[in-house]
């Protein structure tokens, strides 16, 4: 349940954080983290919470490619604005039968770290959930780890998959 509720929040943040013209992340080993509604939760990545990805520019590009597909396909409804130093997103999208109705703040500098805060109202609730609070923090660490190739993230279990090679359909390891 945790894991779903987890892709879940990622799912809705993913085409709301691409549409935007967010500044590239720095390149490097990028770690981020988790908290919904105030308790922290494991992603889907290494064990404590955190998920680390190798990034590079094409990452993002493919990262905003992905969004702006899900949104075409989900979305009814994607306001995006920059504010100032942070962006903000409102969007509208349905999906298993529910309307996911998201508000995000995005702030960070995004060669150093980034945080999205979001509010999402579901009608009708979702596995008996109306509304869900989460926060996803990003903070680069360093140069990717030797063997390393943009596109990759590492999971709890060791196991690395590599996301050009998951939109072909094959995990690396």
């Amino acid at each position: 349940m945790r894991f779903f509720l987890t892709a879940l929040t990622l799912a809705i943040a993913f085409p709301a954080m691409a549409a935007l013209d967010l500044p590239k992340r720095k390149s490097g080993l990028w770690e981020m983290t988790m908290t919904r509604e105030g308790q922290q939760q494991a992603i889907p990545g290494m064990a404590g919470g955190k998920m680390s990805m190798c990034v590079d520019e094409k990452v993002d590009d493919l990262t905003k490619q992905m969004g702006e597909s899900a949104a075409r396909e989900m979305c009814t409804k994607a306001d995006f604005r920059r504010e100032g130093d942070r962006y903000v997103s409102d969007s509208v999208c349905k999906f298993n039968g529910t309307t996911a109705t998201t508000h995000m703040v995005l702030t960070g500098r995004f060669d150093a770290e980034y945080q999205a805060d979001m509010e999402t109202r579901f009608d009708p609730p979702f596995m008996g959930m109306a509304q869900q609070r989460s926060t996803i923090k990003g903070r680069w660490v360093g140069p990717c780890k030797a063997g390393q190739r943009p596109g990759d993230m590492v999971m709890p279990n060791g196991m690395t998959i590599n996301m050009f090679d998951a939109q072909k359909g094959m995990p690396r390891k």
